[in-house]
């Protein structure tokens, strides 16, 4: 069992929004755990074989956050052993993306969208996986990671015991800020009353205990791990995730200038009582149980995530309603809990192939085009 600590590489404030504004940070738990730690052997998250110099790739630049620097100066004349946690190769082959996406001139917008899906797996899933599978082959006493990191590993129900910070003054430190920006009189003054904002600090807290205030920032993160994962999925595999049946229908809640794939969804039947079904939805946000009235006409149907939601369009209870044209439905569909959280869908019965029409669809005007059968 390893220790994990979970810390917050870098907190952004700026002033109008705009302008950068620098705030001290200190680190009073992170630091006083850190200065006992001796003849151990630790992970950091770096890359081996450079330590302090940043990784240049074309017209890309990735900075090492300085309180991975800061731990490894901190740790290195202890005679410990540090394990390097980080991959080189990844921030390469991230940093060979964007620099693809920066030569592009005038790209579609279904590329870009896709290369940001690339671009998120690889950054966000992709090192998670390579940090969590160092960390169980290197078997450190203690690791220090990314806070985001050590969160996905505690979704994976590990048996490691993992702590993140959280700042605890974070609020106070923007009400100072606003009071400098309705306060300072000249610019120069400004400039005084931001260099004395109080220090940021953080505390230390068992992730199976958070204050309630951090539990949705969490839950927000869990979220935004699955969305990643699944659009990956569904741009490389044509699916949600893996399947153990072929979806009875699929479609798209995203039926607008947007990509389609965004609202890819797979629909499978489970019971059905004449008019009347019940089964489960499975798209990037996550899975949602539904039950409804299909007709040859119509359909009405009624869906609820698993799991809560955040995401702005969706919320609780989600009424869908559509009618037949041609070989597809066509609807609406609103949140009964959020207002706003509302939009067009279709949906088709599956065959197999016809997901690519839905996936590789530049918007829902061209993917009715693709799915319309001429007279």
């Amino acid at each position: 069992m390893v220790k994990i600590y979970g810390l917050i590489e870098m907190m952004n404030f700026s002033r109008w929004g705009v302008m950068p504004v620098e705030v001290k940070e200190e680190h009073p738990d992170l630091w006083d755990i850190v200065s006992k730690i001796k003849n151990s052997k630790v992970g950091i998250e770096l890359w081996d074989d450079v330590i302090s110099k940043p990784i240049k790739k074309g017209k890309v630049t990735f900075l090492i956050p300085k309180i991975h620097l800061d731990l490894y100066e901190r740790l290195k004349d202890k005679n410990n052993i540090i394990c390097f946690l980080d991959d080189r190769k990844v921030f390469e082959e991230y940093a060979k993306l964007l620099n693809k996406g920066i030569k592009k001139k005038n790209p579609s917008l279904i590329e870009e969208t896709k290369e940001q899906i690339k671009a998120n797996y690889l950054y966000y899933i992709k090192r998670d996986k390579i940090i969590k599978e160092k960390i169980e082959k290197q078997n450190p006493e203690v690791a220090f990671i990314g806070s985001a990191h050590a969160e996905h590993i505690y979704f994976q129900n590990t048996e490691h015991d993992i702590f993140v910070e959280v700042p605890n003054n974070k609020e106070e430190i923007m009400k100072e800020m606003d009071l400098a920006l309705t306060c300072a009189s000249t610019e120069e003054a400004l400039d005084v009353f931001l260099k004395n904002l109080p220090p940021l600090t953080y505390s230390l807290f068992d992730i199976k205990n958070l204050p309630e205030k951090f539990v949705g920032g969490l839950e927000a993160q869990r979220n935004n791990s699955v969305k990643i994962e699944r659009l990956h999925n569904i741009i490389n595999e044509s699916m949600v995730v893996k399947r153990k049946k072929e979806p009875d229908f699929i479609g798209t809640w995203t039926m607008d200038e947007r990509p389609p794939l965004l609202g890819f969804f797979e629909m499978y039947i489970n019971n059905k009582y004449g008019d009347r079904f019940t089964g489960e939805i499975k798209d990037s946000l996550g899975d949602s149980n539904f039950h409804g009235t299909f007709k040859e006409d119509g359909i009405n149907f009624t869906k609820e995530y698993a799991k809560k939601r955040d995401g702005i369009a969706i919320g609780g209870r989600i009424i869908y309603r559509g009618n037949r044209a041609n070989r597809f439905y066509i609807g609406k569909y609103f949140s009964l809990e959020k207002p706003h959280g509302k939009g067009d869908f279709l949906m088709i019965k599956h065959t197999p192939g016809l997901e690519k029409k839905i996936i590789e669809s530049e918007n829902s005007k061209q993917l009715i085009t693709n799915l319309t059968v001429k007279p």
